[in-house]
């Protein structure tokens, strides 16, 4: 089963440079992704065209979310799941070694 992305601005991100936790995440509008693409956006990108595709998580232009699911489909109530632009079941996403890492770093770091 597929959840809606979070569509909050603080949002848990993991950046290249090594950077884990809160952080506010830009969220633009775009007409179609690939606008996204080549301005090499980081953040929620959403999509006001007629693209099925209305939210898509990005870094650097790379649809990529350690989280969650990075894109969702709102015609079909459908999420799908990319690393690094490289898209992936929804098994093989949660068993993937960076989303296990972030998750466990998130765990870690709870000090509630």
């Amino acid at each position: 089963m597929c959840c809606v992305p979070n569509t909050k601005l603080l949002l848990t991100t993991q950046l290249e440079s090594g950077y884990s936790g809160f952080t506010v995440m830009d969220t633009e509008k775009f007409e179609r992704y690939y606008e996204a693409q080549e301005l090499f956006f980081t953040g929620l990108a959403v999509m006001t065209g007629t693209s099925r595709i209305k939210q898509i998580y990005m870094l650097n232009g790379m649809w990529h979310r350690l989280d969650g699911p990075a894109a969702y489909y709102a015609d079909k109530n459908k999420c799908m799941f990319w690393i690094n632009d490289r898209h992936f079941s929804e098994q093989d996403y949660w068993n993937h070694p960076k989303v296990v890492a972030h998750k466990l770093k998130e765990i870690l770091n709870d000090t509630t």
